[in-house]
């Protein structure tokens, strides 16, 4: 039966969360979608907790099931085998979506005739607070596709798709690579269609647990997984948006790797291998115009990477914690 949203879900050991998830697609105020949910081998009872769940809405919610533990990419790309509506959306089962999420994302998408829509986001934390991201980066609809390519943020969720557009370019998600996944499918997206509409409007509350896959403990053997994601993005990108790919390679290597290399514990002498052969990719990152419209946290903290002085960096990431979640964002 073909129904216009699909809501793909992937379930991996989320039981404390999953109710709060599930509920909040019950009051969405949008009613022509159905919710694709796919579990990767969960061992803590999300599996059970969510068939108990389908036997009182099957008219809605549809329940597949791994025999293998894949990773979060292979479930999104079982869901999207799958879905029948003719706009995709994700969700991540230890998120919520605010109540008018799915009407505001398609009557956006269906008057603007987009392939891609954008809504804001919201970070919540263990304590309850919510803090919004303001990941629109003051963009709007009107603004250029060079602007979006260069500063949307490249989550898969709080984006709706055009299913026939998603389908059509043939990018699933890479099951080979655990982390940054959506590098390679949002990005090149965004340089396949210049329809892309924004909603300057908190429609998505992003959990922050610290057993998530963004825990750097995840990643103590093998940092390589930022190489991989971002060479297989470069391979599926339109051309003519080398400046824009640059400005995201500088926020993914001289900010989030090196970030991420210190929180890890890496020495000062691996950091600083990293950063030489970023710069040998790409000599003239200093000089891009992008960099000017950071903000200024982080601005300082790429220009210290660029300077190679890493003990300065370590204290930046420590002062973090103390001048507030925006500092460096």
């Amino acid at each position: 039966m073909k129904t216009n949203l699909s809501l793909i879900l992937p379930l991996y050991n989320v039981m404390p969360y999953l109710t709060r998830c599930l509920e909040s697609i019950l009051k969405q105020t949008y009613g022509d979608y159905e919710v694709i949910m796919v579990d990767d081998c969960s061992t803590d009872g999300t599996y059970e907790a969510a068939q108990e769940f389908v036997l009182s809405h099957q008219d809605r919610f549809k329940l597949f099931h791994h025999e293998q533990n894949q990773g979060l990419a292979a479930a999104r790309n079982t869901g999207i085998v799958y879905a029948k509506g003719g706009w995709l959306t994700f969700l991540d089962s230890d998120d919520r979506i605010a109540p008018d999420y799915m009407r505001v994302m398609v009557e956006t998408a269906e008057k603007d005739n987009a392939d891609i829509v954008v809504a804001d986001y919201a970070h919540v934390y263990e304590d309850g607070h919510e803090e919004p991201m303001g990941s629109l980066c003051g963009l709007t609809t009107e603004s250029s596709q060079q602007e979006k390519i260069a500063f949307l943020r490249n989550m898969a969720c709080c984006k709706l798709y055009r299913a026939e557009f998603f389908r059509g370019m043939g990018f699933l998600y890479p099951e080979h690579i655990r982390r940054a996944e959506d590098i390679p499918v949002t990005i090149p997206l965004l340089t396949r269609t210049s329809k892309i509409s924004l909603v300057p409007q908190v429609l998505y509350y992003y959990f922050q647990r610290s057993s998530s896959l963004s825990n750097c403990n995840h990643l103590d053997t093998d940092l390589g997984f930022m190489e991989k994601t971002f060479g297989l993005m470069l391979e599926r990108i339109a051309p003519g948006f080398e400046t824009e790919i640059e400005y995201r390679a500088v926020q993914e290597f001289v900010y989030g790797m090196t970030s991420i290399m210190i929180q890890c514990g890496r020495t000062d002498a691996e950091i600083r291998t990293m950063l030489h052969e970023f710069g040998a990719k790409y000599p003239d990152w200093k000089k891009n115009p992008y960099l000017s419209r950071c903000v200024r946290g982080k601005q300082i903290f790429i220009q210290t990477a660029g300077m190679g002085l890493i003990p300065l960096l370590r204290l930046m990431i420590s002062a973090r914690k103390f001048m507030g979640k925006r500092f460096l964002r």
